[in-house]
């Protein structure tokens, strides 16, 4: 990590010294590129997040908005009953 090497003397002195000596390893390890160094087969690469949007209340929400869950594609017949066709 580039730093210099460090010792403690007693295992107290460890737990003592630890708050202050674990941002070092902070400092040093943080990345600006989570994927820096990967190796990719393709030319396939992870997008970047942008924050979450908010939506205005004019606008309809699906049912998952509020719950997570697709209630309404969840008791759809067509869940529940195979279609069946004739052969024309």
């Amino acid at each position: 990590m580039g730093l210099p090497d460090s010792y403690f003397c007693t295992q107290k002195c460890f737990k003592e010294y630890w708050p202050i000596h674990k941002y070092a390893h902070k400092k040093k390890n943080i990345k600006k590129d989570k994927f820096e160094g990967f190796k990719f087969t393709g030319p396939l690469r992870p997008g970047k997040v942008t924050p979450m949007r908010f939506v205005p209340d004019d606008i309809n929400k699906p049912d998952y908005f509020f719950t997570g869950m697709p209630h309404e594609e969840i008791e759809s017949k067509y869940q529940k009953e195979i279609p069946m066709n004739s052969e024309e």
